[in-house]
């Protein structure tokens, strides 16, 4: 891992830190005030944790650059689950922030570089689960699953007067 590597990681990181609540603000309110309450209380939990501190400190640790390297978070692969971060992002943010894919987008292609980071770095597991546990409020549209529909009854049975009877041969049961 070189010191461009370091600093790309650094400046995800960041990103999280300033991008995960600003996600979580906009789903407040309505049908999602109870599961943002909750998600602001585990945020405060992850801020006194250090945990975005202690992700930092394994991106500068240079025993970790190897196994950075090994979860392909270093050169273009890390190009790439980058470009991918911010290119979703931009798109969210041109919706003015309407709740639609492009937020489950961005929170799918987070997913791509915290998990290879929590492999190097368990501490950032802690990041996963609560990006996991937005995408989830992300996924419901906030509306009640629909009722089940009541099966259909069988159509009624033809009427004798308006149906002839098969003649040999024949494959319709109506003449027309």
């Amino acid at each position: 891992m070189n010191d461009h590597d370091r600093a790309r990681l650094v400046e995800f990181m960041g990103s999280l830190e300033r991008d995960l609540p600003e996600v979580m603000e906009f789903f407040r309110g309505g049908a999602y005030a109870a599961e943002i309450e909750l998600a602001s209380d585990a945020w405060r939990d992850i801020s006194e944790k250090a945990v975005i501190a202690q992700c930092y400190e394994a991106v500068q640790d240079a025993a970790f650059g190897r196994r950075f390297d090994d979860a392909g978070l270093s050169g273009v692969q890390l190009e790439f689950k980058l470009g991918l971060i911010e290119r979703a992002w931009k798109r969210w943010k041109g919706t003015q922030g309407r709740i639609d894919k492009r937020i489950r987008t961005w929170l799918e292609a987070v997913d791509v570089v915290l998990g290879s980071f929590a492999k190097v770095a368990p501490v950032a597991e802690i990041l996963l689960e609560f990006k996991e546990g937005l995408q989830a409020v992300a996924g419901d549209d906030g509306e009640p699953e629909p009722e089940r529909a009541e099966p259909r009854p069988d159509p009624p049975a033809p009427d004798p007067e308006t149906v002839s009877p098969r003649r040999p041969g024949s494959f319709c049961k109506v003449d027309f």
